[in-house]
């Protein structure tokens, strides 16, 4: 059974179809160049790129504040009480509590 209307017109026939295969813009392109993708980044993402690289690139330890508090200890010259760790303590654990 062989339905023919307007809505039908061209369904099950044969042969290519008008633009299949070519991608939107490949008209303008040099013959025989395949089109190409192109990312463009943001000066904000840029941004973004460079602090999280030096982030990661950036020891977890800073060296120069351990070796400082080290040689105050050695001399007996590191003084701190509870009253001075304890809120400090407290701030970074709500910090991460909220993360």
């Amino acid at each position: 059974m062989k339905i023919r209307d307007r809505m039908t017109r061209g369904v099950g026939s044969s042969g290519p179809l008008p633009n299949r295969g070519k991608a939107a813009g490949a008209g303008t392109a040099a013959k025989g160049a395949a089109p190409s993708d192109r990312v463009m980044i943001s000066g904000r993402g840029v941004d973004i790129q460079r602090a999280r690289s030096l982030a990661l690139a950036a020891p977890e330890i800073r060296q120069e504040m351990v070796d400082e508090i080290v040689g105050l200890l050695e001399r007996g010259e590191y003084q701190v009480t509870g009253a001075d760790v304890a809120p400090k303590m407290i701030q970074e654990h709500l910090a991460y509590a909220v993360e």
